[in-house]
């Protein structure tokens, strides 16, 4: 059993190798994918951590790497899925104290002989949670995506990535001090080197559409001007949103749209992301919120009316969901807005 724990290491390993030079050949400018060879060195890290017991200085740089797995894994579904173009503060403060407790933990055991448990308890509790979230990332956005092979890579790495890694952390928790059975660690290794064969297909199957994020050079959707004169559906998506504000109906979804206009949903995903330009619907729905709001916000005849009555009545049933994309799109808050178009307002 030994053996075949060395063969599969070895062949995920290579399986790794590949996939790292891939990336550094063909994608290296992506942001995404530079996240994406760093968790392969994250997980090369954690798959020859055990096979380097007492070597030393290679034991360590493998732990190094290995820890930082959770980390690299939440970026990279952020950069992913949630189309970001650099790193979450958030996300990097989590990392930032998950490690400087993990490699402590490890530096005290190893260096001094001392175990806590609590501080070891702490890690695989952040640990845990750092998984899950991403997990929760990778689901949260589902229906509203609106490219269709990322919708599928959602389900794909939800299953064979993130329910992966907190099943491993939870056998791992379980194991506590004890040694992990050599059975297990088979068991570990053939998983993930079904998982990557399993991404690779993926990766063949859905192609760049799938895996690779929006062009960071792309003209933002809010610039086209799109020819909807020609097609009918383009039009009545169009006339639903300009002329009936129907993005003010804080219900809406894309399910509910597609029946409203009597498109099929799929056609209505389609529709909107290639035609318009939007890769998610709320950020498509954002996009006519927000411009009523920032109309609203300066005009004088409105200036004693509340924010938040104004971002409601435009479809924001959020404030922290409001502030946020009002922020990201005029890059200052909404009363610093309303103030420099009705600078009397107090």
């Amino acid at each position: 059993m030994l053996q075949s724990l060395f063969l599969l290491r070895g062949v995920a390993l290579g399986l790794l190798l590949g996939m790292l030079l891939t990336i550094l050949l063909r994608f290296r400018d992506i942001y995404a994918l530079k996240l994406l060879a760093g968790f392969c060195l994250c997980l090369a890290g954690y798959l020859a951590a055990p096979l380097l017991q007492g070597q030393g200085g290679l034991f360590y740089v493998a732990v190094i790497f290995a820890d930082a797995a959770v980390l690299l894994f939440l970026l990279l579904v952020q950069a992913q899925f949630c189309d970001h173009r650099r790193p979450e503060p958030l996300a990097l403060w989590f990392g930032g104290l998950y490690l400087a407790a993990s490699y402590t933990e490890f530096a005290l055991e190893h260096a001094l002989g001392l175990e806590l448990a609590p501080l070891r308890l702490g890690v695989r509790l952040a640990m845990l949670g750092g998984a899950l979230c991403a997990l929760y990332l990778v689901l949260r956005n589902w229906q509203a995506d609106l490219v269709e092979a990322r919708r599928r890579l959602r389900m794909a790495v939800s299953a064979i990535a993130g329910l992966y890694i907190v099943g491993v952390t939870l056998v791992e928790s379980l194991a506590g001090d004890g040694a992990v059975p050599l059975w297990v660690e088979v068991a570990n290794s053939a998983g993930i080197v079904a998982s990557l064969l399993a991404f690779i297909a993926a990766a063949l199957v859905l192609g760049p559409a799938g895996l690779l994020p929006a062009d960071e050079a792309a003209v933002h959707p809010a610039a086209v001007v799109p020819a909807v004169a020609s097609d009918p559906e383009l039009l009545m998506i169009v006339e639903a949103m300009e002329e009936r504000c129907a993005y003010r109906d804080m219900e809406l979804t894309i399910r509910s749209l597609a029946e409203h206009l009597g498109i099929a949903e799929h056609r209505l995903r389609k529709l909107i992301n290639q035609r318009l330009g939007y890769r998610n619907f709320n950020d498509f729905l954002n996009h006519y919120r927000l411009a009523e709001v920032a109309r609203r916000l300066a005009d004088p005849g409105e200036s004693r009316l509340p924010i938040q009555t104004i971002a409601m009545d435009a479809g924001y049933r959020s404030m922290t969901t409001f502030n946020r994309s009002f922020r990201a799109a005029y890059d200052e808050n909404p009363s610093a807005y309303r103030r420099r178009y009705c600078p009397k307002i107090e």
